[in-house]
């Protein structure tokens, strides 16, 4: 996950690096005649990042919900464990030691406990 972070990052840089070094190209030439010294980021380079801030927002927000949540996995969980998917490789591990029949019974009676309790006070 690093790895992305540090790709993303990166990535990102060049992107800015490559729109400044134009925007300063732009202006040695004498392409600066504009309304204000702003106009030229605000209607160019200014909605791109925006749009690609956007864009990575959704794919980190889809791809979070769609891989294994094991730290340093990086496939695609097909098996929903509570809720959280897990690969093939790790969706053993995230279970419960218990069954379901064994967790309800112990809700059940935790429930019975606090029923009780109430009705005593």
């Amino acid at each position: 996950m690093k790895r992305l972070i540090a790709l993303g990052t990166g990535v990102f840089l060049l992107i800015c690096g490559f729109w400044v070094g134009l925007f300063e190209l732009f202006k040695a030439v004498g392409g600066n005649n504009q309304a204000t010294s702003l106009y030229g980021f605000t209607s160019g380079p200014g909605p791109m990042i925006l749009t690609a801030l956007l864009g990575s927002t959704i794919f980190v927000t889809v791809w979070h919900s769609l891989n294994c949540h094991v730290e340093g996995c990086l496939n695609i969980g097909k098996h929903k464990v509570r809720g959280s998917p897990y690969c093939n490789l790790h969706h053993e591990d995230a279970r419960h030691e218990k069954t379901i029949e064994q967790l309800l019974t112990e809700q059940n009676e935790l429930l019975r406990q606090v029923l009780n309790a109430r009705v005593d006070n």
